[in-house]
């Protein structure tokens, strides 16, 4: 119970600080990376409020699991976590996408390839960076989280690292988070 207190203060921490730090952490277009080839892909649609906007926007924010890094996130994992992030995890993302995010429809990972076609993320990109204003949406995120060690003594960690689309393969980074798995579903 203790991990789990000090790992979410230290992510609300870093989430709180994540206005002041954008202009440090965006690093520019850049192209979509490859490695997005073969993840696992979620979607939620939400309306919120962003920094320097007076009423909530539409956004649509993509969520990508990589299954192969340090054994993967498989497709089950990917739903749990998808879950996690789009209900609790929100709030660590609302100082990017916007406050008072109002979820209005969602895609579990195992869904997206049978309802909609995508076979994985980097389809889903290289179908949505284009089209995604076409749809009625006004910002259009990504966050892509994969396993990852840091040292051999030390527990697994879920990294996520957070874009923004510029347009059909133009990315930005904005942000990344990490947690403890011991505290994720």
């Amino acid at each position: 119970m203790t991990t789990k207190i000090v790992v979410l203060t230290a992510l609300l921490c870093i989430a709180s600080g994540g206005p002041e730090l954008l202009g440090q952490a965006v690093a520019g277009p850049i192209p979509v990376p490859a490695y997005f080839d073969g993840e696992h892909v979620g979607g939620l649609c939400l309306n919120a409020v962003p920094p320097g906007e007076s009423g909530p926007i539409p956004v649509l924010v993509q969520f990508n699991f990589d299954h192969v890094t340090q054994g993967g996130i498989s497709l089950e994992r990917a739903n749990s976590l998808f879950a996690y992030y789009t209900s609790l995890l929100l709030g660590i993302l609302s100082p990017v996408i916007g406050s008072n995010p109002q979820p209005f429809c969602s895609f579990l990972p195992s869904l997206v390839p049978i309802v909609h076609g995508i076979v994985d993320a980097l389809d889903a990109v290289q179908k949505m960076t284009p089209a995604f204003q076409q749809l009625g949406f006004q910002r259009y995120y990504i966050v892509d989280s994969y396993r990852a060690t840091y040292g051999v003594d030390v527990e697994s960690i879920v990294r996520s690292e957070v874009f923004r689309v510029d347009g059909a393969n133009a990315l930005t980074y904005v942000q990344g988070f990490e947690i403890a798995e011991a505290v994720l579903p």
